[in-house]
């Protein structure tokens, strides 16, 4: 934050105030079923480096509560012999996009455990949202046990949405109960006000 963009502050600070958020919008966040993260869109990319192994799965490991939670690895192919760098993420996990409406105030929230720091690069674990991109990410590093996170924003623009977890280095992420949110979409006015906003909204009631 800056002294110019004060004002933004200030005006999503009372939207906070007054914001409700409604159900969540997307099945299969839970990571209890396969079946039913593939029927909702859930996805993953491998990008194959030469020096690292991959790995995508649901685990018991994983799970904060019920049996599962996804279970993203990179480990290097030569343990005694690590890569250094890495230039790119080997994985990004990719929720199913959800149809938002500019100005519309959105909450992603989920639990993410990383038992060990994640090396070969200085990011970590990004969770990206696609309509703010990297410069807004949230970056991840070693937790201690299970950490909330939750992501807010406004829609800069109407269409689908969607976040993605980005494994950028040598390490373990476990993940668990992802939630997808939006308030009612605003009127013509506060869709003028709102699209400086560049912020998000709280809910009334503690996550599960």
């Amino acid at each position: 934050m800056s002294f110019d963009t004060l004002p933004l502050h200030w005006r999503f600070a009372d939207r906070l105030r007054t914001c409700r958020l409604g159900q969540n919008r997307i099945d299969g966040g839970d990571f209890e079923d396969l079946d039913t993260m593939m029927r909702a869109g859930w996805r993953h990319i491998l990008h194959p480096a030469p020096t690292v192994q991959t790995a995508v799965d649901l685990a018991p490991q994983a799970a904060r509560s019920g049996r599962f939670g996804v279970r993203l690895s990179v480990t290097p192919i030569k343990p005694n012999d690590p890569p250094v760098v890495i230039e790119s993420p080997p994985i990004l996990f990719t929720s199913p996009s959800v149809q938002v409406a500019v100005g519309q105030i959105v909450c992603i929230h989920g639990w993410v455990r990383i038992p060990t720091d994640i090396t070969a690069s200085s990011d970590g674990l990004l969770v990206v949202d696609s309509l703010s991109g990297e410069a807004l990410a949230d970056r991840i590093g070693k937790t201690k046990g299970w950490r909330q996170f939750a992501l807010y924003r406004v829609a800069p623009q109407s269409g689908p949405m969607c976040v993605t977890f980005a494994l950028s280095g040598i390490g373990e992420h476990g993940s668990t109960t992802w939630r997808f949110k939006c308030s009612k979409p605003p009127s013509p006015r506060r869709n003028a006000d709102a699209k400086g906003d560049g912020g998000g909204c709280r809910e009334e009631a503690p996550h599960n």
